[in-house]
């Protein structure tokens, strides 16, 4: 018996070939369009978990690159503001220069800390430089300044780490330094003092940053110069600490202290002759009273009392005899002095080396300049001395934090070209995953359009339902 197929399953076959290869045609006019292999995760859901994952990566590739690039025109700014800044640094080193020349007038002196003050103001502008609202030196309390100036000097108040960004999975690169580094970096090496006293380091370990000021006072002078000599106010403005002697010379008609150059006994029509003031080579004074001298000669000792103190306010008892005598200042300095060798009154600077900042020792300068313990030439020469070698420790880790600065920029440069080289191979490999072969989509879309055609045709012979073809 010969089977025949019926027009049903024939409408069936010839349905499912045309949806078949309309199918395969769409699927390749879609990817001639997009020119993507995949549009849905259905398409390859091996090929989908990959593409997704690739994509993340380039999402994270970007987002790095973006930091990288967002960061360099404040790391600009900030070289650009320190190489500012060391200009003006170099500016006040020259004027402290000048200051040291002992020739110079009290108005040359005080001109010159004028000017020092206006430059320390701008260098503190640098310090302080903002961009986009953002602190560039404060590390990362970037809301606020690097630095201000506080009863107690200029302080750092910004964080200790400098700022970072993130340029791969768990690496942060630094891009800026924190005023820290820069302005106030702590380098003790030890103290020193301005020599003005006589007044030397202790035995044990000192604690403090930036500088101190010892306050050696003159409480009384005990001893009588002799030949009729007295001390004038009773010897309240000596400056003599210790023993020291006196020699009058009534047949060189001369007075000295200590074998310090002698001086012409003074005569009763001098304005001085109450109130003559010797002194010796290191500057200790002691006032004489001329009015009852008798015309002979004496060498007697005279022997100054005083007292120490670190705050101006809280004194202690000399007996320059204490070789690690501890001084304590409301601040939290700790200093221990040998007083051996103590042999006036007067205030003297104590520096903690390589722990002051830049701003503290150029104002202490501009103090020095404006001579408020009226310091002798020299004496100001000495302390301008220990200011600028502060100033030049400051200014070498400015210099320092440039080359840094400039580091990191190049360290930048060369992250973001190997994102870029990351990126140009992860977007190469979701290409390979992604993206249709043109050439084979094509080939494969006229395939499919000529099967359907044929599909078509087969259906439509096969189809043909007339009664004689029925009866047939």
């Amino acid at each position: 018996m010969t089977l025949r197929p019926t027009q049903s399953s024939i409408f069936s076959m010839v349905k499912s070939g045309i949806l078949r290869n309309q199918a395969r045609l769409t699927g390749a006019q879609e990817m001639l369009s997009s020119g993507k292999r995949i549009s849905r995760a259905s398409d390859d859901p091996t090929a989908s978990a990959k593409s997704l994952s690739l994509r993340g990566h380039l999402a994270s590739l970007e987002r790095y690159r973006a930091a990288g690039v967002g960061a360099q025109p404040s790391m600009q700014l900030a070289a650009s503001s320190l190489e500012q800044g060391s200009s003006i640094i170099s500016d006040m080193k020259s004027l402290i220069l000048q200051g040291m020349n002992g020739t110079l007038s009290e108005d040359d002196r005080s001109s010159l800390a004028a000017d020092l003050r206006v430059q320390l103001d701008e260098l503190l502008d640098v310090a302080n430089t903002r961009f986009n609202g953002e602190a560039l030196f404060a590390g990362a309390q970037t809301s606020g300044q690097a630095f201000a100036k506080t009863s107690a000097g200029f302080t750092y108040q910004g964080g200790g780490a400098a700022q970072s960004i993130e340029t791969g999975r768990g690496v942060r690169t630094p891009t800026l330094v924190t005023g820290q580094e820069v302005f106030a970096r702590f380098e003790y090496s030890g103290v020193s003092f301005s020599g003005l006293t006589g007044i030397g380091e202790g035995v044990r370990a000192n604690e403090g940053a930036g500088f101190e000021y010892l306050t050696l006072r003159h409480d009384a002078t005990t001893g009588a110069p002799g030949a009729g000599v007295v001390l004038a106010h009773g010897g309240a403005e000596d400056t003599i600490l210790g023993a020291h002697t006196l020699t009058i010379d009534g047949a060189a008609g001369t007075v000295s202290l200590d074998g310090g150059g002698p001086l012409a006994i003074p005569q009763a029509t001098d304005p001085d002759f109450t109130d003559f003031v010797v002194t010796n080579e290191h500057g200790a004074e002691v006032h004489l009273d001329f009015s009852a001298y008798t015309g002979g000669s004496s060498a007697s000792t005279l022997t100054g009392e005083g007292s120490i103190s670190i705050d101006g306010v809280n004194f202690t008892t000399l007996t320059l005899t204490e070789t690690d005598l501890q001084l304590i200042d409301k601040g939290g300095s700790v200093l221990h002095v040998d007083t051996t060798a103590v042999h006036r009154a007067g205030v003297e600077l104590v520096s903690f080396d390589g722990a002051a900042n830049i701003f503290d020792s150029i104002l202490g300068a501009v103090e020095d300049l404006e001579n408020g313990d009226s310091l002798r030439p020299d004496e100001l020469a000495t302390r301008l001395e220990m200011r600028l070698g502060e100033i030049e420790r400051n200014h070498d880790n400015l210099l320092q934090s440039v080359a840094v600065l400039g580091a990191r920029l190049e360290n930048i440069e060369g992250t973001l070209g190997r994102l870029d080289g990351v990126a140009m191979q992860v977007t190469q490999h979701l290409s390979q995953v992604e993206d249709a072969d043109l050439a084979s989509v094509v080939m494969d879309a006229s395939q499919a359009e000529q099967s359907m055609q044929l599909a078509q045709m087969a259906g439509s012979r096969l189809m043909q339902n007339t009664l004689l073809n029925f009866l047939r």
